[in-house]
């Protein structure tokens, strides 16, 4: 297993994990997205034959369980318990509403697993969970979610002979301040000073009048910012240099884009910028190619860390499919390691449509 990433060791009493919050790695991840496109990053999807069967739990669901399901939107975790025979004995779902300040879904679930454990004999053969949301990697203050399920999953599988398949709609892993100072660390290197936070926070989707009002705010009106140029050929050109200056960020998830790189991205931009403009001014006053490139700068530095907002959102859902790859690669070689499948876990797909 990858030391300092996501370790986990099972002995014959408990398991032991190192929480990311304590783990060095986490200054290492940065430059570990540099090789995302060194792994075959997808996400696990359950076996055809797990997931129908959620399909048909689904089914015996009410309907106001099932419409939050199909948002995606209210943390909800369902467990259901399958005897020896194939039949199931119950459906227990929990919804955030129902937990404790601190208290996660899944929390409720592990607590009905102790009980089962705890059990002389026990009639059970399958466990099925499912949670909204990949259990979290990482967690003030308690264990973390992902590692209580495999604990579960493997004193289950020792004592009574219980699988359990976990299915999840979508992936979390690091949640709250954990992935904010990951980030944070990221960014460290971008001027702060430049950030005007009333326009990053204003809206987490932002229409595209909205995002252009915000870039016009910034761009320069070259006829009537610097009428001594007095030349329609060379106004259409700065247009132009300009238009390419401010082009939004486009990424998608096969970028291997980091916040470094945002850095980067922008000096180059404007290096760029400012050497066409040179070229375009060239019969001019240097001191007018000076004064084009100081404003352009100024519209610029204040509106290119705008699009941090879409950086963090984009990094931050990286970083959490990364960690939650290597979390499951790892329990995968962990059950190898000991020669036992007990624990199943991935994407449940449901057919939505036949509810």
């Amino acid at each position: 297993m990858k030391k300092g990433v996501f370790i986990i060791i099972i002995t014959d009493s408990s398991i032991f994990y190192k929480d990311y919050i304590l783990d060095p790695s986490l200054d290492c991840l940065p430059y570990q997205f540099k090789n995302l496109k060194n792994y075959d990053i997808k996400l696990k999807v359950l076996k055809d034959i797990y997931n129908e069967d959620f399909n048909e739990w689904f089914h015996h669901l009410d309907t106001d369980t099932k419409d939050c399901i199909k948002a995606m939107e209210e943390q909800i975790a369902i467990l259901v318990l399958i005897r020896k025979d194939g039949s199931f004995d119950e459906i227990k779902v929990i919804k955030k509403h129902d937990c404790s300040e601190g208290e996660h879904t899944e929390d409720q679930i592990f607590k009905r697993l102790q009980e089962i454990y705890n059990e002389s004999q026990c009639d059970y053969s399958e466990i099925y969970i499912f949670s909204t949301n990949s259990p979290c990697l990482a967690r003030k203050d308690y264990v973390p979610c992902m590692i209580s399920a495999i604990f579960w999953a493997y004193h289950l599988n020792k004592k009574h002979g219980i699988k359990i398949i976990m299915g999840y709609g979508q992936s979390y892993g690091l949640i709250g301040t954990y992935s904010n100072n990951v980030i944070k660390d990221w960014i460290s290197t971008f001027d702060l000073q430049t950030f005007e936070r009333k326009n990053i926070n204003k809206a987490a989707c932002p229409s595209q009048n909205q995002t252009q009002q915000i870039k016009s705010k910034y761009m320069c009106d070259f006829k009537n910012n610097f009428p001594e140029i007095a030349n329609g050929e060379i106004y259409k050109k700065l247009n132009e240099i300009q238009h390419i200056l401010f082009q939004d960020l486009k990424l998608d998830q096969e970028s291997t884009y980091s916040f470094k790189d945002f850095t980067a991205d922008g000096s180059e931009r404007f290096d760029k910028c400012s050497k066409e403009i040179h070229k375009v001014l060239r019969l001019h006053d240097k001191n007018i190619s000076d004064k084009v490139i100081k404003r352009l700068k100024t519209g610029f530095d204040r509106w290119w860390p705008t699009q941090l907002e879409k950086s963090t959102k984009f990094l931050r859902q990286k970083l959490n499919n990364y960690l939650l790859y290597l979390a499951l690669m790892e329990i995968d070689e962990i059950q190898n390691m000991l020669g036992r499948n007990f624990f199943e876990i991935g994407i449940v797909t449901f057919n939505l449509k036949k509810c």
